[in-house]
């Protein structure tokens, strides 16, 4: 397991926070590009470049943003010449933006172009059977928007003038959800389009009991322990192939926390103390080289991919630098069938 307590450390030690200037930086040479490509004349404003967001969805955001991008410069924008028959300045606007509100990240793609015809792409969602004409009536202007993060559903469009505009976004839409945000669309016709992605600030206080394992320290949710307690040979006893602990007369099981997580820390067992923990309306009784501390904590949550080992839910940063690991207690007891 020791392979996998190091991979998990590593993630929690990627995850400082980081401007949004890391990857804002990239895109408007590659919007200038696109739009020489495409022979239209682009002005891209950035704002909020110092706006700090968890280095690890940074860095899954940056494709979603790309895509945005792209589409906005392509399919968003109009050329020069249509824009000039709009009574439209020759150089169209694309805005990203980022800002921080109370408990989110809000990420924009603004453009001021076409905008989304959205009562043609109600029509052609109903001639290709993607909605009934009933379910049409029905449908506020945000639903027939959201259509357009259904995969397959941009190819749709392809024999429209919509053409185009649906590129990409299911991947959009499947990143921002995987980091535990939403995606918003808003839209007016022959006036642009903007796309709201709203990121949660992937971090939670959270009051921990900080325990030593070997070299290894990990943390237990305080809400969770009842109390500790040196251990004491007398108090430890066998009923089968179990370990029990005596707990004021009564015996409940116990488990080395040094065991339960496969932990290699020498010949030696240097369990000294003994955690209770609540286990729904009963008691399991870990044993740890030591009670280092208890303290309140910033806690990064792991995604779901990071979950290799379910035993943990997510880690620190201490004060000297290192990294100590949450342990879900309720899914490490799962494991060992307690």
């Amino acid at each position: 397991l020791n392979h996998i307590i190091t991979e998990l450390q590593e993630k929690v030690s990627s995850a400082r926070m980081v401007p949004v200037e890391e990857i804002f930086q990239k895109f408007p040479k590659m919007v200038r590009d696109i739009a020489l490509e495409k022979l239209k004349e682009i002005e891209m404003l950035v704002e909020g470049s110092d706006t700090e967001l968890d280095k690890s969805v940074l860095n899954e955001i940056g494709q979603p943003l790309m895509h945005l991008l792209r589409n906005a410069v392509g399919h968003g924008i109009e050329s020069p010449e249509v824009r000039e028959q709009n009574k439209k300045g020759r150089r169209g606007l694309i805005k990203l933006s980022a800002k921080q509100t109370e408990n989110q990240i809000l990420i924009e793609v603004e453009d001021d172009g076409s905008g989304i015809d959205v009562e043609a792409m109600k029509e052609i969602a109903i001639r290709k059977n993607h909605i009934t004409l009933e379910e049409a009536g029905n449908m506020q202007e945000k639903d027939i928007l959201y259509m357009l993060f259904k995969p397959g559903f941009s190819s749709t469009l392809e024999v429209t003038g919509l053409s185009g505009r649906g590129v990409g976004l299911d991947i959009v839409k499947t990143a921002t959800e995987k980091l535990g945000g939403t995606v918003e669309i808003s839209t007016r016709k022959g006036a642009g389009t903007r796309f709201s992605l709203k990121l949660p600030i992937a971090q939670a206080i959270m009051q921990t009991l900080m325990i030593g394992v070997g070299k290894h320290v990990f943390l237990v949710p305080s809400n969770s322990v009842l109390e500790t307690m040196e251990v004491k040979k007398e108090n430890i006893k066998m009923v089968g192939k179990r370990e029990v602990f005596i707990l004021r007369n009564e015996a409940i099981p116990f488990v080395r926390l040094k065991k339960l997580l496969n932990i290699d820390a020498g010949e030696q067992d240097n369990t000294r103390v003994v955690v209770i923990i609540y286990r729904g309306d009963n008691f399991v009784a870990v044993g740890v080289d030591a009670v280092v501390d208890q303290m309140e904590n910033i806690i990064k949550p792991f995604d779901t991919i990071a979950q290799t080992f379910k035993g943990f839910s997510g880690g620190t940063i201490l004060p000297d630098g290192s990294v100590a690991l949450l342990l879900d207690m309720t899914k490490l007891f799962d494991l060992e069938t307690l």
